[in-house]
């Protein structure tokens, strides 16, 4: 005031949550085209994508399961879960990762299955119950590929909306660079045929 004493004081506050997301957004973007040039085999590019996914969110255990359309089977190249072995290729059946590959959407599912969209509520969980799994679609070419799939055993753990969000973006761009490696893989064969 006009005497000098001290009377409140005055702020101002930005929330830049949004802007730290599009950052790591971008810098997963990079990290992820980044992988894509200089991993020398899937296996490796796989392993790659699992380490750019847990910088951004809990994701200890991931999987990406991809299907084959000539043999109508689903493989999972990359399998990193503490509880279950890798599974075998297979055709398709009424898991969860069969219901997010069939519908080409994404899918978030509690241990309590809350929130179940109907048309999913008669597919079952394969393997161990996880507190919480999160399965998104692998898309390259306008068509689903596969899957990629998160899921925790810690009880109580959830994933929101922030971490579906993560996952969706990631997965767009994983699925482009799948394609990318299978077509250099699929050149690099014709080429040793045709020497």
């Amino acid at each position: 005031d006009a005497a000098g004493r001290f009377s409140g004081v005055m702020g101002v506050s930005q929330d830049i949550s949004e802007r730290k997301r599009a950052d790591r957004r971008q810098a997963a973007t990079y990290r992820i085209s980044q992988a894509a040039m200089l991993a020398p085999d899937l296996d490796q590019l796989y392993a790659a994508l699992h380490e750019i996914v847990r910088a951004q969110m809990p994701a200890r255990d991931l999987y990406i399961a991809l299907y084959d359309p000539r043999t109508e089977t689903l493989s999972f190249p990359y399998w990193a879960d503490t509880r279950d072995p890798r599974p075998e290729p297979r055709p398709l059946r009424t898991g969860f990762t069969d219901w997010v590959l069939r519908w080409g959407r994404t899918l978030r599912l509690s241990a309590a299955r809350e929130g179940l969209e109907p048309e999913a509520a008669r597919y079952e969980l394969i393997g161990t119950t996880p507190s919480d799994w999160l399965g998104v679609p692998l898309q390259a070419g306008g068509r689903t590929i596969g899957v990629l799939a998160v899921q925790t055993y810690v009880p109580g753990a959830r994933y929101g909306e922030a971490e579906q969000a993560i996952l969706e973006f990631v997965s767009s761009q994983v699925g482009m660079a799948i394609e990318r490696k299978r077509a250099e893989a699929a050149l690099r064969q014709s080429e040793e045929r045709f020497r």
